[in-house]
């Protein structure tokens, strides 16, 4: 089991974005890849008590696996007022196909994470690109 690895992993140094991204993320990859059943449970259960900078990381890394799992996780994770979980959210969305259920980009998902998006002091392009993405997706009953 490498929950316990993967959840420790994101959890260390918050502070440093460097060392995170130099050497901590290859090895959080490393463990997401080892993932068993029960480890994805885990991650499903858990990962919104987790810290902020834990979710930003785990938002970077899941969509290793393009599953409807994955996809979920990502999905809730547009409810968060917190910009950079939105930005590595949306981001990793980008990287799924149309064979997920995308009827999880519900529109209370999309108006939260365009809010985040638009009261930030991202330029003006990078907002409609981002916001752009996740209102095409948008699924309408």
């Amino acid at each position: 089991m490498k929950w316990n690895e993967f959840d420790k992993t994101l959890g260390q140094n918050l502070n440093s974005v460097d060392y995170w991204e130099d050497e901590e993320s290859a090895y959080a990859i490393g463990l997401l890849k080892e993932f068993n059943d029960q480890d994805w449970e885990f991650l499903t259960k858990e990962w919104k008590t987790r810290p902020d900078v834990w979710k930003e990381r785990c938002a970077q890394l899941i969509d290793l696996r393009k599953d409807q799992t994955c996809f979920s996780i990502l999905a809730e994770m547009l409810e968060t007022s917190n910009l950079d979980i939105t930005i590595n959210a949306i981001e990793s969305l980008q990287g799924f196909s149309a064979d997920v259920d995308w009827s999880e980009i519900s529109e209370e998902r999309v108006v939260t994470a365009s809010k985040t998006i638009d009261e930030s002091s991202l330029i003006d392009s990078y907002k409609s690109e981002l916001t752009d993405f996740l209102k095409a997706r948008l699924q309408k009953p």
